[in-house]
């Protein structure tokens, strides 16, 4: 290809040949005005024009998700009182955490001296009532069924410490 050649196109009133870089011919025909009156009215009919700005994320409003969230902590604090202090506790006042320097530095210290001696476990006093037969009224099939399952794990039990001996 030579160097020196141009690329062009023909004008289609005057038959000119003109740059492709150019708008319009010199006879006044413009290039792209035919292309973009085309173009404009194919397209709305077709489909509606588009937004160019970013669309935004719907935000829940700030009064809505305050209501959810105290709701949760209801419910926590409801399903806390209701399973109790597992490991005999009191509650901890969060409020109270900063009122009293002392106390903070008594949490932070380390432990001395030998630990404290387990609580004995107190035994609940039953009243002296007879007991009551669980399976009076079990069928015999049932009873019999429950007596093997009771005695496959009386078998597992005993072979686990027989061998539990041994090591």
């Amino acid at each position: 290809m030579a160097k020196n050649r141009m690329v062009t196109k023909h004008c289609p009133k005057c038959e000119q040949q003109v740059p492709v870089a150019c708008k319009s011919c010199p006879c006044g025909h413009e290039f792209f005005a035919s292309r973009k009156s085309r173009g404009v009215s194919e397209q709305s009919s077709q489909r509606p024009r588009r937004r160019t700005e970013r669309v935004r994320k719907e935000r829940q409003s700030y009064l809505t998700a305050l209501v959810l969230e105290q709701r949760a902590a209801a419910a926590r604090a409801k399903r806390a009182r209701r399973n109790g202090n597992r490991r005999g506790r009191p509650p901890a006042n969060r409020s109270s955490s900063h009122d009293s320097g002392d106390e903070g530095r008594k949490l932070n210290r380390p432990r001395c001296g030998p630990p404290a001696k387990p609580a004995k476990p107190v035994e609940p006093e039953m009243p002296d009532e007879e007991e009551e037969d669980v399976f009076a009224g079990c069928t015999q099939e049932r009873l019999e069924l429950y007596a093997t399952i009771l005695a496959d794990i009386n078998r597992k039990l005993s072979s686990q410490l027989f061998h539990q001996q041994l090591l």
